[in-house]
Formats: structure tokens, C-alpha cells, sequence
């Protein structure tokens, strides 16, 4: 029986942080539904991987709606590499 227990816990500690891989030359709209995805999950931290983007002009695609999710931590990384993606 302590064994379930143990890993109702892992799978907890596994569910507050939610990964998001986005490439950045496409919608937006697929990183507000996975924001959703994450918040319905109860995800304490969401993690948005941002592939394909030279510069910082991701930011003014998300900022129309990454205040809807104010209760949650948001970590947004533009990653180096640009086939990452899986």
C-alpha cells in the first residue's frame, strides 16, 4: 500500500511543471491552448520552449493573452537550437 502512495506523490511532483515546445514561426493560439491544457492540469509552473526565433519578437505574440494566466508560473526559454522541436 505504501507503495501506491509513493507514487500518487511522484506523479504530483511530476504534474506541477508543464512543458510547452513552441515554434515561434507559427500560431500562438497552440501556446494559449496548452497554457489551458496546463492550468486544467493544475501545473504550478509552465516551461514555454521557444524554437525559431532570432530575436525577442515572440514576446508581442504572446503578451495579448499570457495575463489570463496570472495565477500561474510562467518561464519562457528561446532555445538555441532551432530543430529541437520533436
Amino acid at each position: 500500500m505504501s507503495e501506491d502512495k509513493g507514487s500518487k506523490i511522484d506523479q504530483n511532483k511530476i504534474n506541477e511543471l508543464y512543458h510547452i515546445n513552441w515554434d515561434s514561426t507559427s500560431d500562438p493560439n497552440y501556446v494559449k491552448k496548452e497554457l489551458v491544457n496546463a492550468f486544467r492540469a493544475k501545473a504550478k509552473r509552465v516551461i514555454i520552449h521557444v524554437y525559431n526565433s532570432p530575436d525577442y519578437s515572440y514576446m508581442e505574440k504572446l503578451r495579448n493573452f499570457l495575463g489570463e494566466f496570472l495565477s500561474q508560473t510562467i518561464i519562457i526559454v528561446r532555445e538555441n537550437k532551432d530543430n529541437s522541436m520533436r
